[in-house]
């Protein structure tokens, strides 16, 4: 069996993306893709981070709200998170 030698790529020729239909769906150089695929990685990074940052206050404000409800119930924060089906008060460390 032999090997075929793969192809180089022009870095500044075109690359066609076409749909089931034949139709141009984007056309950009291969410099043009990475620079691309780089940039939406930097923005799903930081959306991650601005999804965890969320999490973190919403915990914050639900262990808030369960102390100061937990004063006037008989229940227990933890009770009170639990019957909201929250996960402020993640016991495993998660």
């Amino acid at each position: 069996m032999s090997k075929k030698k793969p192809k180089t790529i022009d870095a500044s020729c075109p690359v066609t993306l076409m749909g089931c239909e034949g139709e141009v769906i984007v056309e950009m150089t291969p410099t043009e893709a990475v620079s691309m695929l780089e940039k939406a990685w930097q923005e799903n990074k930081r959306l991650r981070q601005e999804n965890a940052t969320l999490t973190a206050e919403r915990d914050e404000a639900r262990r808030m709200y369960c102390g100061r409800v937990s004063r006037d119930v008989p229940l227990d924060a933890f009770d009170i998170a639990k019957n909201h089906g929250w996960d402020c008060f993640k016991e495993d460390g998660k």
